[in-house]
């Protein structure tokens, strides 16, 4: 991750042209065989993404000291695992676990439950 001050929308596009490079040329992307529509739409998709990520938060206020770290504990015999997406050290020395979610969860309207 670029260093603070550093982290901007252009900074963030960068990344993702050398990310969706890199994916081009993966073996088990080129498995899907998307056509070119379902490549560009998953490529737009990513950019809506990136783009909307500045929206929730400014990522120069953070200070990421992991990402994707796997996480494993044994209670009463039996294995834990997860992932944590990212971990921060707040100024105050605090660490705070951030877990990003992919769907958008909303309650249903009370007259539509069961």
């Amino acid at each position: 991750m670029p260093s603070r001050g550093k982290r901007t929308p252009a900074a963030a596009a960068l990344e993702l042209d050398r990310a969706w490079r890199a994916l081009l040329a993966d073996p088990e992307y080129l498995s899907l065989n998307l056509t070119v529509d379902e490549a560009d739409a998953l490529r737009a998709e990513g950019e809506k993404l990136v783009a909307n990520y500045f929206t929730i938060e400014d990522p120069n206020e953070i200070n990421p000291v992991g990402i994707e770290l796997l996480l494993e504990t044994r209670l009463n015999g039996m294995r834990l695992r997860g992932i944590i997406d990212r971990l921060d050290l707040t100024p105050d020395g605090e660490l705070v676990v951030i877990d990003y979610k992919t769907a958008v969860l909303r309650p249903r309207p009370s007259s539509s439950r069961s």
